[in-house]
């Protein structure tokens, strides 16, 4: 075996931790109340439906300067990019406004200031 021979680590050691990532809580958060756990073809045919809408939005208020119909203003769905400031540099995801935070326990300081105004039944 060529790992035997030359073993990359002189040490392996091995660290049983409570959490992977540190979120700053003292007890860990319910799972179980999250909301829903939406299927990935779901995400994907949401998305689509979204961006399909802005730019529906964007073309319309160019063409129709004024319009305040109630079908002018669907809601568009928020959605936040929770990776710290390295990950998200490295790629983006559609639709998706960054926390810009450097560790992930930053996040809910952030996501609870963006949020402050967003009515509670709003789609995140």
């Amino acid at each position: 075996n060529e790992f035997a021979k030359d073993p990359p680590f002189k040490n392996l050691h091995l660290r049983v931790r409570s959490q992977i990532v540190a979120d700053g809580f003292e007890k860990p958060l319910d799972w179980q109340s999250a909301g829903y756990d939406m299927p990935p073809l779901e995400w994907h045919r949401k998305l689509k439906e979204a961006r399909e809408a802005q730019q529906s939005k964007s073309s319309s208020s160019t063409t129709k300067e004024g319009n305040d119909d109630d079908e002018s203003k669907e809601e568009m769905p928020i959605v936040l990019d929770c990776r710290n400031d390295y990950e998200t540099q490295v790629g983006k995801f559609e639709l998706a406004e960054p926390l810009n935070t450097e560790n992930f326990r930053e996040s809910w300081d952030v996501l609870k200031e963006r949020l402050r105004d967003v009515p509670k039944d709003a789609p995140i």
